[in-house]
């Protein structure tokens, strides 16, 4: 429950092997990827989020080893040391972590103050000096809260007026059970104000460690000269193994409505 796993059995083996059979080798695939990571790659995943209102081109993401180094780069490349955070509260304990380590100072803000007195944002961004603001507006972890389309427009409107970045952690989206959320903050972005994170741990394999970073490409570009410095790419096969998922629309709707079905029961 900590860390948003799927339970092993249902991990999707057989059709992972399905596209590992159907996955045609060649030395793009063994050797080093460009600094964005894989082009198909990240021109599937622009049509992949699209469904979630965010409008992207293949050079404004990033590919990260899983969603946790995302953090570990905006911590690292765009942010100094004892900037100021705010992060709801409660919080993703590994993010919180993370932005310790970088001697990053966070500054909770209660959910039920975000969500009803939006201007308590304004309040802190203006007596902290605060640089960004973290959120996981679906299917929060560990709250389970999912901020509405109001609530939303709120929150991306506030930072946008008082020239507050936020990050927008979404990597929870498809495991809805009830009904579908509402489109991402990032689809109300007009100014390139949001870091838009996604990641393929949730919902498909962590083992696979693949996540993006979506946003400003002159932001993206920084990003991912850092990331060559720290190792060099995402695994290149791991990349075509994900890409080979997104672009099998059928196999992936699939094992998605598997996925639901099988939370729903477990949850009731």
């Amino acid at each position: 429950m900590g860390t948003g796993e799927l339970s092993p059995s249902l991990l999707p083996v057989k059709k992972t092997n399905q596209i590992l059979s159907s996955l045609t080798l060649s030395s793009e695939h063994l050797g080093y990827e460009e600094a964005k990571g894989s082009y198909p790659l990240r021109v599937a995943i622009c049509k992949y989020i699209r469904k979630s209102g965010v409008n992207a081109s293949p050079d404004s993401v990033l590919i990260v080893s899983g969603a946790l180094q995302a953090f570990q780069l905006i911590a690292n490349g765009l942010l100094k040391e004892k900037s100021s955070i705010l992060v709801e509260s409660p919080s993703y304990l590994f993010l919180l972590n993370v932005f310790q380590s970088a001697k990053m100072n966070l500054i909770d803000v209660p959910i039920s103050k975000i969500k009803n007195q939006v201007s308590i944002l304004k309040t802190l961004k203006a007596q902290h000096q605060a640089n960004l603001l973290y959120t996981i507006p679906t299917f929060h972890n560990p709250t389970g809260m999912t901020y509405s389309t109001e609530e939303r427009k709120g929150i991306v409107d506030i930072c946008r007026s008082n020239q507050l970045p936020i990050i927008e952690d979404d990597v929870y989206r498809e495991l809805w059970i009830d009904s579908p959320p509402p489109q991402a903050m990032k689809s109300m972005d007009q100014t390139g104000n949001i870091l838009y994170l996604g990641s393929a741990s949730k919902i498909l394999s962590p083992g696979l460690r693949i996540g993006w970073i979506v946003g400003p490409e002159v932001v993206v570009n920084q990003l991912a000269d850092l990331k060559m410095q720290m190792d060099y790419g995402a695994c290149s096969f791991s990349q075509a193994v994900l890409e080979k998922w997104f672009t099998n629309e059928d196999m992936c709707e699939e094992h998605v409505y598997h996925i639901r079905s099988e939370l729903k029961q477990r949850r009731d």
